[in-house]
């Protein structure tokens, strides 16, 4: 008889290394966040200079909430991977 953990995943990757990922991808996601919010902040209060091929405080914003969204995205595909595996999918 298998235990319940030998019919959660036969492939390489196991549901607890999807954990972990998940896991350590919500932290980089949490630094990121960290650093972004009151860079973010100073831009738009003006205490950045802009470089001179931007054009302006807001631009300069989205480009620095980007990489909070990218980890987003990252942390996002790690959930749905211990989903699926979870779902058997």
């Amino acid at each position: 008889m298998k235990t319940p953990n030998q019919n959660q995943n036969s492939n390489p990757e196991s549901v607890d290394h999807k954990l972990k990922r998940l896991q350590n991808f919500a932290h980089s996601a949490h630094l990121v966040a960290e650093e972004a919010v009151p860079a973010i902040r100073s831009i738009l209060d003006g205490k950045v200079q802009l470089p001179d091929n931007c054009p302006s405080t807001e631009v300069m914003a989205l480009m620095e909430l980007r990489h909070v969204e990218k980890k987003l995205t990252e942390l996002t595909a790690a959930v749905a991977a211990v989903r699926e595996s979870l779902s058997g999918k």
